[in-house]
């Protein structure tokens, strides 16, 4: 089984409530293979004739989200939908492209349709869990409803296709961090722990350490991460989860040769720059280092959406800060609320070092 690029949220803004908090850990899980899920299950596809127009459409609509490029996957599963309306792939792939856009509404919209046109497809019940997750981290009153709706999708994603390990993670995930009203609880996500082990051996390693860290067994859950990296050390996956762990866990200088070796396994990977600037600032060994990892994030073009760029402006202000260049790190902290007004910790930021250093 292929391995998918399972992200860990970076900096989600404090001003997020309490379930929206548990949705946005549900969706460090769900929402990076999204993409994945529609274009693998298309794989024949890449090879077509032009004889079959909507396969050879589907391929390169596949390969578009394949490079995240949803505006040429919107027009080009948009055509196959114009050729046969009832096309389900196409529906499914509307749905993920909702997905890369953040927009919830159009993702369940199609998820919806997929569904409907293929009522036993694990997949496309996946794809609405999806859009219910991220309608879920919205917050608000309407947030315990949509997580209802994502768990209840997950639970068919599975009932039809029980090796779906994806849909197994996203609900040991929901059972680990929704509240018991909602239907969470330490002992189902343990059970459905169990389950992914026997399914695929790696993800059995990351579930066990999302149950060990969640009981707050931090050896426990370093031992897992270490054993899912060595599963296959070529895999950046696995160590950017053990470098992400130790840096949620305050343990930046372990996190700095993690990250260095996911650099090495992928030099494109700007996520990994961002993560061993933070590594080099939270263990304070390389300020240097640091500041030139967040200025190659802030001005790389093709940079994801996650980790925000105003979090990156933040941090690069601590940076200056712990450098004694005060004016600098104001700058930074003014473009940071610039590009997020509500950024909770650029705005402590700000006033405490403005009261410090007038």
């Amino acid at each position: 089984m292929a391995k998918l690029a399972l992200r860990t949220q970076t900096a989600a803004p404090a001003r997020r409530g309490e379930w929206t908090r548990h949705a946005l850990v549900i969706l460090t899980v769900v929402f990076a293979v999204m993409a994945t899920f529609a274009w693998q299950a298309s794989a024949a596809d890449e090879q077509v004739t032009e004889a079959a127009p909507v396969d050879s459409l589907l391929a390169r609509a596949n390969r578009a989200l394949k490079d995240r490029d949803a505006a040429s996957a919107e027009r080009l599963f948009s055509e196959i939908l114009s050729l046969e309306s009832g096309e389900h792939r196409a529906l499914c792939g509307l749905a993920v492209v909702g997905l890369l856009e953040e927009d919830p509404d159009k993702a369940i919209k199609y998820a919806r349709k997929a569904v409907k046109a293929d009522k036993k497809n694990s997949r496309y019940h996946f794809m609405l869990a999806n859009g219910y997750g991220m309608k879920a981290s919205e917050g608000g009153l309407r947030a315990m409803f949509y997580g209802g709706k994502f768990k209840q999708e997950c639970e068919l994603a599975v009932e039809y296709d029980p090796e779906n390990v994806q849909a197994h993670l996203a609900l040991m995930s929901f059972y680990l961090h929704a509240p018991s009203v909602m239907g969470g609880g330490m002992e189902k996500a343990k059970e459905k722990a169990e389950t992914i082990a026997s399914l695929d051996v790696y993800y059995g390693h990351v579930a066990h350490a999302a149950i060990a860290k969640g009981e707050e067994d931090f050896v426990a859950a370093e031992s897992s991460y270490l054993a899912a990296a060595s599963v296959d050390s070529q895999n950046a996956e696995g160590w950017s989860l053990l470098g992400a762990f130790y840096i949620d866990v305050d343990k930046h200088a372990d996190a700095v040769p993690v990250y260095e070796r996911v650099r090495d396994l992928e030099p494109d990977d700007l996520v990994a720059v961002y993560q061993l600037a933070r590594a080099h600032a939270g263990a304070g060994d390389d300020l240097a280092a640091a500041e030139a990892g967040f200025k190659a994030y802030i001005a790389a073009e093709d940079r994801p959406d996650e980790p925000e760029v105003a979090s990156a402006h933040w941090r690069l202000a601590l940076v200056y800060e712990g450098q004694g260049r005060y004016e600098e790190a104001m700058a930074e902290l003014d473009e940071a609320i610039r590009l997020d007004p509500e950024h909770v910790m650029a705005l402590e930021s700000k006033g405490r070092l403005g009261a410090e250093h007038p």
